[in-house]
């Protein structure tokens, strides 16, 4: 965007907006604008010789020593979502968190930036899953200053119709092939299609009626094979699980994966595509 008229852009909070098919939110990102200063007064209350700076504002899974956790844009099957925000020389003031789905206001809350110098964190939390669609927060801070804005869309978790069929008058079925980032007691942890910052994935398949075979999973990064792995299934009704590691605390490889696991005779029993982003 550009401006021939005297004095450039006008000054003021901006915001600039991506959007692709059917009005998705590909990307948003908060800027302000201000006018060249003259003399030696600082602007927005510094001392002289400081420089008021507010990082990007950052959406993520959960935050832990002023550090993100699963930072990202898209996300899929949450019950939590929050944002980080870092600032250096800012004067201290109240900063007012607002989250918005499809554009209805979701949660609102304030706190004290005491420092001039810090991080703070919001976040918005549902028991029964936070409900999908384009997202948006909005942290603003003394005069409605906006201090950052970040667009993000949450999904639900993608079902797929899973194979069933009869053996000996017993009715067998499978239920959907769950990504996560770990199993515990045959529950998936923080399952979903998209994942930052992912030292570890695995997934979890549920079966009924099922006859003794062994399960083939087989992991795939851009269509190439990554890992394949077998374990025997005793019957009857449970759950299986495999995972893929990186080796170490560093995350495995970003790009498009999927994982499918197999029975007898090469029947697919699941498969689950994900992302895995830096």
């Amino acid at each position: 965007m550009r401006s021939d008229a005297p004095g450039g852009l006008s000054a003021g909070a901006w915001e600039v907006t991506i959007t692709g098919a059917h009005q998705r939110v590909l990307g948003s990102a908060a800027f302000t604008m201000t006018q060249p200063t003259t003399g030696t007064t600082p602007p927005n209350n510094t001392s002289p010789g400081q420089t008021q700076s507010v990082s990007e504002l950052v959406v993520c899974r959960s935050v832990q020593n002023g550090q993100p956790i699963g930072a990202g844009t898209s996300f899929t099957g949450l019950s939590e979502v929050a944002c980080l925000l870092t600032y250096q020389n800012l004067p201290r003031q109240t900063a007012t968190c607002i989250w918005t789905c499809n554009g209805a206001e979701v949660s609102r809350s304030g706190r004290a930036l005491e420092g001039e110098t810090g991080w703070a964190s919001f976040s918005v939390r549902s028991d029964a899953g936070l409900p999908g669609g384009a997202w948006e927060v909005t942290i603003t801070g003394a005069n409605q200053r906006l201090l950052g804005r970040k667009a993000f869309t949450v999904a639900q978790p993608a079902t797929s119709t899973p194979p069933s069929n009869t053996s000996g008058g017993q009715t067998q079925s499978v239920g959907d092939l769950v990504v996560c980032r770990s199993v515990q007691n045959g529950a998936p942890v923080d399952p979903g299609t998209a994942f930052a910052n992912a030292p570890e994935i695995a997934c979890l398949l549920r079966y009924q009626g099922l006859g003794a075979q062994t399960v083939t999973c087989v992991w795939t990064r851009e269509r190439t094979e990554v890992l394949r792995s077998q374990r025997d299934v005793q019957g009857g009704n449970g759950w299986v699980s495999f995972s893929l590691r990186s080796g170490s605390e560093a995350s495995l490889q970003a790009g498009r994966w999927e994982v499918v696991l197999t029975g007898a005779g090469g029947t697919v029993l699941g498969r689950g595509p994900f992302a895995i982003g830096q």
